[in-house]
């Protein structure tokens, strides 16, 4: 028994081994997007029926919505192809850093989206939504966002507006913000 289980598992890693030589790390993350796209339309059919709302044209929307995706992929796809042979072929400079393939941004964007849609589609199931997870996912697809937008130029000032904007406030500063809220009330009265 336990040396049919080692023949299975070095099968298993065998396959695996394949595959990634064949298809890469960007295979990969089409596979995990393709299984993501299966089980989000599988778990949201599943939980609309649950609450009795299900319909075909909320499936098929939601079909359209996964079709779309899919043309996104491509046409980053697309891009990355282009990108790779003006950049190998051409005398071009381009307007922005290209340091990482726009198909595995795309895809790992879209990953998150539907990854948080599993997980809304399991709590609409019944289950509970631990809130940390829905951090992590959050952080993830701003790291994710943030990784893009470095690409383009001039977007670290924006970054750092974005950070200021973000950070939270001392309580000298909800003070000041309080007085000149009062301020401006004070002045509409008259």
């Amino acid at each position: 028994m336990q040396e049919q289980t080692s023949v299975i598992k070095a099968a298993m890693t065998g396959v695996f081994a394949f595959f990634t030589t064949l298809w890469g790390t960007l295979g990969w993350l089409v596979v995990i997007w393709l299984a993501c796209m299966a089980l989000d339309y599988i778990s949201g059919s599943v939980a609309a029926k649950r609450k009795k709302n299900w319909s075909s044209a909320q499936a098929h929307e939601g079909l359209a919505g996964k079709g779309g995706m899919i043309l996104f992929v491509l046409g980053a796809t697309l891009l990355d192809l282009l990108l790779e042979l003006a950049l190998g072929h051409l005398p071009v400079q381009l307007p922005f850093t290209y340091t990482m393939p726009l198909t595995a941004l795309v895809l790992c964007w879209y990953i998150i989206t539907e990854i948080g849609s599993i997980f809304e589609n399991a709590e609409k199931l019944g289950a509970h939504w631990p809130p940390f997870l829905q951090k992590i996912l959050q952080m993830m697809k701003k790291s994710v966002h943030a990784t893009g937008q470095k690409m383009l130029p001039g977007q670290e000032e924006d970054k750092r507006q974005d950070e200021q904007q973000d950070e939270p406030k001392d309580e000298q500063e909800d003070e000041q913000e309080a007085e000149l809220q009062g301020e401006r009330e004070g002045e509409q009265k008259r």
